[in-house]
């Protein structure tokens, strides 16, 4: 099922499986980004992990399109056993050309629509040094 939203020129949509590619490259540059002194390499094979992403049935895949180019993603789920209106984002990227923009305003809104006026939402971040 592909969910759309659409805000101005921008789109927020379920990522198709045909985009794997396009999206471990917005991942990869947005990484390459957030570690200026280079992405640490830990053999991780991102266009497989994104294939098994864009499969999982209990989970969700949603790209911001601008112009026909995906520029950026969010990849979630409800952890087992958590209450539906609870999704844990496991992976959250906007392209560097597009950072302060809104995208990721825009993405993480998409997640999971407010249910009742409120939601929940684990963010996992890491702080250089800690």
């Amino acid at each position: 099922m592909i969910s759309e939203r659409v805000t101005g020129s921008r789109v927020i949509r379920t990522v198709l499986p045909a985009e794997a590619e396009a999206v471990t490259a917005l991942h990869a540059r947005a990484r390459a980004t957030y570690y200026p002194d280079g992405v640490p390499d830990d053999g991780t094979d991102w266009l497989a992990a994104w294939r098994t992403a864009l499969a999982r049935p209990d989970g969700r895949v949603l790209c911001a399109v601008e112009q026909g180019r995906i520029v950026g993603l969010a990849s979630f789920r409800t952890p087992e056993g958590a209450p539906a209106e609870m999704v844990k984002l496991f992976q959250f990227h906007v392209d560097p050309d597009r950072w302060r923009s809104g995208v990721g305003t825009a993405l993480h809104a998409a997640c999971h629509p407010p249910a009742h006026g409120d939601h929940h939402l684990f963010l996992r971040h890491a702080v250089a040094g800690e």
